[in-house]
């Protein structure tokens, strides 16, 4: 089974936390290629993670992560399938539907949207893109 290629947008206490999850093999369905965090220092964590899970499990090799600090380079890199919003709520509306127009499905964390307005569109861009939200 082709395993799904996963995004994190935001390394913050939740971003990290999925990290620390599917390294830890709870998910083995998904791999984690690509980060993205404005602050770098949290990008550097995730390579950090990274590496020591590489030395703690050698067996088990790891493919190298991306780093990002823009949303928008991540979704249009290619490298995801799909994408773990992890930031605050605010902006996960503008972002998920960024990330299924270019074809990355979707997995949030918040809610769909702070107004009625923001879940309309979400949910119209659904419909549009044929891409999974969740």
């Amino acid at each position: 089974m082709k395993k799904v290629r996963l995004g994190i947008l935001g390394m913050g206490n939740m971003g990290s936390g999925h990290l620390e999850n599917i390294l830890n093999d709870r998910c083995p369905e998904v791999e984690i290629t690509a980060v993205c965090d404005l602050n770098p220092a949290r990008l550097e964590f995730a390579l950090g993670r990274l590496a020591e899970h590489r030395k703690a499990k050698p067996d088990n090799v790891y493919a190298d992560i991306a780093t990002f600090e823009s949303g928008d380079e991540m979704f249009a890199s290619g490298l995801i399938d799909a994408v773990i919003i992890a930031i605050p709520h605010y902006g996960h509306p503008d972002y998920a539907i960024k990330a299924m127009k270019r074809g990355v499905h979707v997995f949030s964390e918040c809610t769909a949207g702070a107004t009625m307005k923001e879940c309309v569109e979400l949910c119209e861009c659904v419909e549009e893109t044929g891409c999974k939200y969740m």
